[in-house]
């Protein structure tokens, strides 16, 4: 999604916006899609270059367990 990562469905309380805001500042958070939207992490805050690859997964592993701790997941 250009320069954000999109994370799709997930459905946040207000205390997983509220850690995803503070930990992830410029995140998009669109309720009603279900949705949210979080910058693609760089390699450098300045003149770095996007994080590729297993890099990549692993921050969105990262991502996904703060938006949604173990114990509010649902078993699948």
């Amino acid at each position: 999604q250009g320069a954000k990562v999109r994370f799709h469905p997930v459905e946040l309380p207000e205390s997983g916006q509220m850690r995803l805001n503070r930990l992830y500042p410029g995140t998009i958070i669109k309720p009603a899609l279900r949705t949210i939207l979080i910058p693609r992490p760089m390699t450098a805050t300045v003149g770095g270059q996007p994080v590729i690859g297993i890099d990549l997964l692993e921050w969105a592993i990262s991502v996904v367990a703060v938006a949604q701790p173990r114990e509010s997941v649902r078993s699948a």
